[in-house]
């Protein structure tokens, strides 16, 4: 699984012996792995204003579920999505904080 634009981050946690969100598993359920898996592929196309990445649109991920099918309802899906995409930004804000 690729990183995308946040190589370096997700390099320099790794150096530094430090989890990322990808090491981080909430269990091994095949809908917990289809949404992580997804997340990572919608997070490759995110923005970033400069001061860290945006949350990724709701209009991005609408178009996702076209070409893809969402594995539960729509709206379901996408407010999964965006719990985990809040999660994500919280906790790149917080190493960013501590440094």
């Amino acid at each position: 699984m690729e990183y995308g634009p946040f190589i370096e981050f997700y390099t320099n946690l790794k150096k530094e012996g430090k989890p990322t969100p990808l090491d981080i598993k909430l269990d091994n359920s095949i809908q917990t792995q289809w949404f992580i898996s997804n997340f990572y592929l919608l997070s490759d196309s995110r923005s970033s204003n400069g001061f860290g990445p945006n949350p990724i649109s709701l209009s991005d991920m609408i178009n996702f579920f076209t070409v893809k099918k969402p594995l539960l309802d729509l709206e379901l899906s996408i407010r999964i999505l965006q719990h985990i995409d809040k999660e994500f930004i919280k906790y790149i804000n917080e190493y960013k904080s501590k440094k």
